[in-house]
């Protein structure tokens, strides 16, 4: 897992590391709790099969009206999917949490 912070945006990128939704709410807990979030996942079994734990996280830190996006071209027109913004390249998702930010703002 590769993680780098910039413009107050974490980027984080998953391979199939064990136990990777713990390093998540790790990095959540010890300060990037007020920060936009961009999650890549370069396999998309990991996204489905964790779900529940995407939501666990997406739900911590929408609380602090903050975004989490996730990044993967395979998975963009899944249903289960739905809640979560998904989109194809990191910089689709850098404008996107652009674009939320004036959004909270107005």
């Amino acid at each position: 897992m590769i993680k780098k912070f910039k413009n107050n945006i974490l980027i984080i990128y998953v391979e199939s590391t064990p136990n990777y939704f713990n390093l998540l709410n790790d990095y959540y807990n010890k300060g990037y709790d007020f920060s936009d979030w961009i999650i890549v996942f370069s396999n998309p079994k990991e996204i489905k099969s964790n779900l529940d734990k995407i939501n666990q996280l997406f739900k911590k830190i929408s609380t602090n009206n903050k975004s989490l996006v996730i990044v993967n071209s395979e998975v963009l027109k899944d249903k289960l999917l739905k809640i979560f913004v998904v989109v194809p390249t990191v910089i689709e998702a850098m404008d996107i949490i652009e674009i939320e930010r004036i959004e909270r703002e107005i």
